[in-house]
């Protein structure tokens, strides 16, 4: 009973990871693209880009190490 447990939490876990993997993944590109349609911009955007960016690698690479298949639809 308690295994059972484990694999319905991880379920869940894996599925706010998608979650979060994609939103970021969003943001990060929204992100990008307002910084490149910028004529000047200030550093401060070019760190909030690379932050993003960061967050999504780490998510990213989260995913692969619990073996998450992000092939699938979420919505």
């Amino acid at each position: 009973m308690l295994f059972r447990r484990k694999g319905y939490v991880r379920k869940e876990f894996d599925k706010k990871l998608l979650y979060q993997l994609e939103d970021l993944q969003k943001r990060w590109k929204n992100e990008k693209m307002f910084r490149d349609q910028c004529i000047d911009f200030h550093d401060d955007l070019d760190i909030r880009v690379k932050l993003k960016k960061l967050k999504y690698v780490f998510l990213l690479k989260e995913a692969r190490k619990r073996k998450i298949k992000i092939t699938s639809k979420l919505y």
